[in-house]
């Protein structure tokens, strides 16, 4: 260990020696303080012998002075820094091993003189806040540390530092309390007693420890005064500048009174630290409120806190209590309760909602719940903050809402002609399309007409089309479309449709066996012409003379139909596609690829690695899956194009592998590492389609993408309400021409001539697919109070997982219908609906972004700074983020146009999320700021036959004349009450709702 003075200038080292004498001038000029503290450097003589015989009294050892056993004399003490103050030249120790830092600890333990609990630090402060959690939290978990064990941690290198948190009878440390001195020239407890003190590690500053009944803190004289669930940080701990705390001054604690204390630094009046008592134990429900309020902290609008506080409970009990039990906060599923961290973002959303600005909420989130973070500028307050989302109607259910839109209507369904007109540029652009044989990318919104456009475009140009789309209730509209424009039209066989035997109704067993088939990897095609090699006897769907009802549809199908209609998988299927226009009906990159998780993996590959199976052995020397990945490595060769066991079905079938065994294979062997914990293999063609393998090196999972062979068709048009048109070409493999049937200004026009009212109910994204975040109670709420104004049963879009525990929780009696995110792209269920409600948003997790990316070949990493899961999204780069936008808030719109789209209907939609795109306009209910009185005024004359006089409204409402009055005047002013005068006493006024 070394002392020495922080920030003394370098300088070149021309000989040992030279460096010796400078080392022991600069360590004598920062040991002067022990001696000499208010004296100039260089007045006295110092000696080694001096400064040994000082560190010693301090408990250093004199093995780590010997070095410094020098001499130094005065004129090169004042050469080095100059005559000064050695209040200013500050010595910190630094150099320290950990054992050295942990015998620090514990003399400061043996200093304190109470068997005290310490918790974690990082950057100096507590490794709880860091985390955003509280003490509590820290209590409840037991991560905190007796001296022993915070010396062997600091030892052993798992921690770097510890906190000594005051006022916690958990940590032993009830009554403490804490000066802290930044600038000791300005103050530094000089005229207080003498006490245990500790050095900071930044060699300019001291802590003092005192006994004292103080409950609130306060900071002035460049000193923080910290009391209860305040603290410092305690010797031995590393600081940022490298030095170490330690004990400065090792004396019995000593009492501090209030009145000891400078003005500057006295906390509010209250306190009871002039009376003669023994510390008491603090509370873990009270926390200390520093402000005394009046019109301390007002909000943009003039509104003091105190008022805040007598109009909304929930914010009076969150400034009262660190876990007020009566404020409803959401948590995620399955949590025992709210933390109080959550309480605090709870609090935060409430100011901002009440109209404090973001400055004025950090500074009263810390001086009544993180007193101590007050004055540090604490990044989880700031964050909490910046992050929370503002408190959303819902918070409010017994408030009055305003400034809704007018109730969701249904009219004649007239035509209109803006509407129209659009539609006719998105049929003319497919006549187009079908003419000139191109491939291009069709953007136009849901109730744009893109399917029926489809038929009407083919009517037009006589050009033979396929329609590719994801609902076989969809194959019976497109029909009647054809119908309309007399043209011929064919549904192409599905085998999980048609196919009487996979469908079960020739037994459980033999559908088992059919469908374990298919998922090896089996065409339909060939389970139904490789039957007796499979299964040893023939299909019951072809048991007798005539073929399965699947291959005598596909046998029968007429190629030369006008249109064709059926699955995205058809794609892959020549006579499907070949020689026509294919349109593909909205973006599904997951009918194309296969995910075959780790266990499948394991089981495919086995089968595949089996020795019956493989020719020309000699290749690579492997029988499992870990044999594979020792060779990958060496392996530089592609598999012979014999290989994967394709023809022989029952094998793969018995052995639980899959035709696709020779790409899983291959993949492994061949991916190149992509740095973000996934790996790409491009597999070149098999049977015209081209083939991505991509594995994740952390699940051990690979997928695969096929892209259907597309060449033969006479052009591809892909209509989507939402494109992202880089994922288009990923799923197609080639560059694709992106057309947009509205600007933006008109695609606002549309929302508004179709009447779209969309009213946004949150800020924050509200991530659903998990369910982890899903809220019942608070949606419960908004559900009840989107179907009161309303006055009929809401429609319900949200994630399978939220629906399930909507369920659970008994919430969707009175809603009219359900659907979740993942089933409603080309439904027209809710087409006639006028009210629908979406709750949360559709989101992915990281393994997903970064699979979507890999077999782009694009990197993804994700970036979770300033992130907190629920209100801020995570940054996914460039690429990333286009994934989450399609998945997220192109999803939410889609949903969004689910309702309504028929002509006649103008809908209103309410969105429990902030994930709707930039461009769509939106709707933010008003909640008035109302007192229970005056909420209890507006309801009388809600009820009341035409108006009433403000005696009238007393004597029902059971008021004062001066409560009905502020109540009354409240309402006035929010537009929400008018009068008039009375028609039969002309010197009476009457009061009604507007």
């Amino acid at each position: 260990m070394s002392i020495h003075k922080q920030h003394q200038p370098q300088r070149q080292r021309q000989s040992d020696n030279q460096d010796l004498h400078r080392r022991c001038v600069r360590f004598a000029v920062s040991a002067h303080k022990f001696l000499y503290p208010s004296e100039d450097v260089g007045i006295h003589y110092i000696s080694g012998e001096e400064i040994v015989n000082q560190a010693v009294a301090n408990g250093y050892e004199q093995s780590h002075f010997e070095t410094y056993l020098t001499k130094v004399d005065v004129d090169a003490v004042n050469k080095e820094i100059g005559p000064t103050k050695d209040i200013g030249v500050q010595a910190t120790v630094q150099n320290t091993t950990r054992e050295e830092r942990a015998a620090e600890l514990r003399r400061f333990g043996i200093a304190f003189e109470r068997d005290i609990k310490l918790v974690p630090t990082k950057e100096k402060k507590p490794l709880y806040a860091t985390k955003g959690t509280s003490i509590d939290e820290v209590i409840e978990d037991e991560d905190f540390y007796d001296i022993d064990d915070a010396a062997r941690l600091l030892c052993d290198g798992t921690f770097d530092g510890f906190y000594l948190v005051c006022g916690r009878e958990e940590f032993n440390t009830e009554g403490i309390v804490l000066l802290d001195y930044d600038n000791v020239s300005r103050y530094g407890g000089d005229d207080l007693d003498d006490t245990l003190r500790i050095r900071s590690g930044s060699g300019e500053g001291f802590h003092d420890y005192f006994i004292g009944e103080f409950q609130r803190g306060a900071r002035g004289l460049d000193t923080d005064f910290h009391v209860q669930n305040q603290g410092g940080v305690v010797p031995g701990s590393d600081h940022s500048s490298g030095g170490i705390y330690t004990v400065e001054q090792s004396r019995p604690i000593a009492r501090l009174k209030r009145s000891q204390l400078p003005e500057e630094l006295r906390p509010a009046t209250g306190d009871t630290s002039d009376q003669d008592v023994s510390p008491s134990k603090s509370s873990d429900e009270n926390l200390p409120a520093s402000v005394i309020e009046n019109g301390q902290f007002t909000n943009e609008v003039g509104i003091s806190l105190s008022t805040i506080r007598e109009r909304d409970s929930d914010v009076d009990d969150l400034l009262s209590n660190l876990e007020p039990t009566s404020v409803t906060v959401g948590t995620p599923q399955g949590a025992s309760s709210p933390t109080p961290s959550e309480y605090d973002a709870k609090l935060a959303g409430k100011l901002k909602f009440h109209r404090f600005t973001d400055t004025d909420t950090e500074r009263i989130i810390e001086e009544y719940r993180r007193p101590s973070e007050r004055g540090h500028g604490s990044k989880y307050v700031s964050r909490t903050v910046r992050e929370c989302p503002v408190s959303d109607i819902a918070d409010y259910s017994d408030w009055f809402v305003h400034d809704l839109p007018p109730k969701a209507t249904h009219s004649d369904g007239g035509k209109n002609e803006q509407i129209d007109e659009f539609r006719n540029r998105v049929t003319n652009r497919l006549v187009e399309a079908y003419d000139s044989e191109e491939d291009v990318l069709i953007e136009a919104l849901p109730s744009l007409g893109k399917s029926y456009g489809t038929v009407m475009a083919a009517a037009q140009s006589e050009e033979p089309i396929t329609v590719l789309t994801a609902r076989h209730e969809l194959y019976d509209q497109f029909r009647e479309w054809c119908d309309e424009f007399d043209l011929t039209v064919e549904r192409i066989p599905s085998f999980t449709h048609d196919c009487p035997t996979y469908d079960g109704e020739h037994g459980d067993e033999w559908q088992d066996k059919v469908n374990s088939a298919y998922q090896s990897g089996v065409s339909a095609s060939r389970i139904h012409k490789s039957d007796l090699q499979l299964f040893d006897q023939r299909l019951p769907c072809q048991a007798g003379d005539e073929p399965c009802q699947f291959k005598r549809k596909w046998d029968d199908l007429n190629d030369d139909a006008d249109v064709l209609v059926g699955h995205y998988r058809h794609a892959y299927a020549p006579k499907s596609v070949s020689d026509r226009t294919v349109v593909i009906d909205e973006y599904d990159l997951e009918a194309w690829t296969t995910e075959f998780t780790a266990d499948s993996v394991h089981s495919i590959v086995s089968a595949y690695l089996d020795g019956n199976s493989i020719p020309e052995r000699e290749l690579f020397n492997a029988e499992t899956l870990d044999d594979l990945m020792e060779i990958r490595g060496d392996y530089t060769g592609l598999l012979p194009s014999n290989v994967g066991s394709k023809d022989d079905f029952n094998q793969v079938v018995e052995s639980n592998g899959h035709t696709d065994g020779d790409l899983i294979v291959e993949t492994i062997l061949t991916a190149e590492r992509m740095g973000n914990g996934f790996e790409r293999a491009h597999l070149g063609t098999v049977d015209g389609n081209d083939l991505v393998g991509v594995r994740n090196r952390e699940n051990g999972s690979v997928t695969l993408l096929k892209r259907p062979e597309l060449d033969e068709t006479n052009g591809i048009i892909c209509l989507d309400g939402t494109p992202i048109p880089e994922l288009w070409e990923l799923a197609l493999g080639r560059e694709i021409d992106h057309w947009q049937a509205l600007s933006k200004t008109e695609r606002t026009t549309l929302l508004d001539q179709h009447g779209y009212n969309i009213i946004q109910l949150n800020d924050s994204y509200k991530p659903y697919s998990s369910g982890q975040w899903v809220t019942p109670p608070h949606d419960r709420t908004l559900m009840e109070l989107i179907s009161a104004y309303e006055d009929q049963q809401v429609s319900v879009i949200s994630s399978d997982s939220a629906l399930h525990i909507y369920e659970e929780s008994e919430m969707l009696e009175n809603i009219s219908n359900t659907e979740h995110f993942g089933n409603f792209v080309g439904s027209n269920e809710f087409e006639d609906v006028a009210v629908g409600s979406i709750f949360g948003s559709p989101s992915r997790s990281d393994g997903y972004v970064k699979r979507i990316g890999a077999l782009a070949n694009e990197t993804v990493t994700a970036n979770r700074e300033d992130t907190d899961g629920r209100n801020k999204s995570v940054d996914y780069g460039e690429f990333g983020n286009k994934v989450v936008k399609q998945y997220r808030e192109m999803g939410v719109f889609q949903a969004i146009m689910r309702f309504g789209r028929n002509d006649g209907v103008e809908p209103n939609v309410y969105v429990n999320t902030s994930s709707i795109p930039d461009w769509v306009p939106t709707i933010r209910p008003k909640v008035a700021d109302l007192s229970s009185s005056a909420i209890k005024v507006y309801a009388t004359l809600v009820n009341a036959d035409g108006g009433l006089t403000a005696t009238e409204i007393c004597e029902q409402t059971d008021m004062s004349e001066r409560q009905e009055r502020r109540s009354r005047r409240t309402l006035i002013n929010n537009e929400l009450v008018q009068s008039e005068s009375h028609p039969e006493d002309g010197r009476k006024t009457i009061y009604y709702v507007n």
